[in-house]
């Protein structure tokens, strides 16, 4: 099984050790399986893209409005954010999908008027097919959203 498609090599640890569990002690792959799970809940989370709706009532960049386009993207990531900064709303852009992935990333980022700054990172093929352009901007940047904005170019940002 190791190294072809469906082989050991692409089974999580987890459910490889589940099987070594089995009776008979063989590894069965089973693709399509429905595996339990234990997972963590950002507490919050809900509240935080409610109020990210509230406010930007759209893409913060583009103007998309269907919520189900959009993400709620923290300015400083969740993972290194204090638990004020994870729930503060002027840690958060209400993104389009291209625009969170890229900007998760580090691949553009948003001077202080709120300009988009592509990364040298990103080709410009791939700019363009994401539709990302230095002429892209946040609708509205507020004071507070200053330094969060400065924290994302110097941290996350991919020079």
């Amino acid at each position: 099984l190791e190294g072809k498609p469906g082989g050991s090599k692409g089974v999580a640890p987890a459910v490889r050790a589940a099987d070594e569990d089995s009776p008979s002690g063989s590894f069965e792959p089973r693709i399509g399986a429905d595996l339990p799970v234990d997972a963590t809940r950002r507490d919050g989370q809900d509240s935080f893209r409610e109020d990210l709706l509230a406010y930007w009532k759209s893409c913060a960049v583009t103007g998309v409005k269907s919520p189900r386009l959009l993400r709620a993207s923290h300015i400083k990531p969740w993972a290194i954010a204090t638990p004020e900064e994870k729930g503060d709303l002027y840690n958060g852009l209400l993104l389009a999908p291209q625009l969170d992935a890229a900007f998760d990333v580090g691949l553009i980022t948003f001077d202080d008027d709120g300009r988009v700054v592509l990364s040298p990172q990103l080709s410009p093929a791939d700019a363009e097919l994401l539709g990302l352009n230095e002429g892209l901007r946040l609708r509205r940047v507020d004071a507070q959203h200053r330094p969060y904005l400065a924290f994302h170019r110097q941290q996350i940002f991919s020079r």
